[in-house]
């Protein structure tokens, strides 16, 4: 076996580590992302239940919140 032969397929031995090692950390923050959403849903259930309208006034002024802040972002860019 040559030397470029060698380094041949060490490139493509090392393209694939590469690509698997991308795959899994994508994977990881798929998996936290849908853990995080189970867990903020359930907490938002049970506190939906204890107290409905507090907690939908709650979240219009987050979303009023969030809102302006991407506004502000945006108008940062322009």
């Amino acid at each position: 076996m040559t030397t470029q032969k060698a380094l041949l397929i060490f490139d493509d031995i090392w393209r694939c580590y590469s690509l698997s090692k991308a795959a899994a950390n994508i994977a990881k923050g798929v998996v936290a992302g849908i853990t995080a959403g189970v867990v903020v849903g359930y907490a938002g259930s049970k506190i939906m239940k204890k107290n409905p309208k507090q907690m939908k006034k709650n979240a219009g002024k987050a979303m009023n919140a969030m809102g302006d802040f991407i506004s502000g972002v945006s108008a940062m860019f322009k």
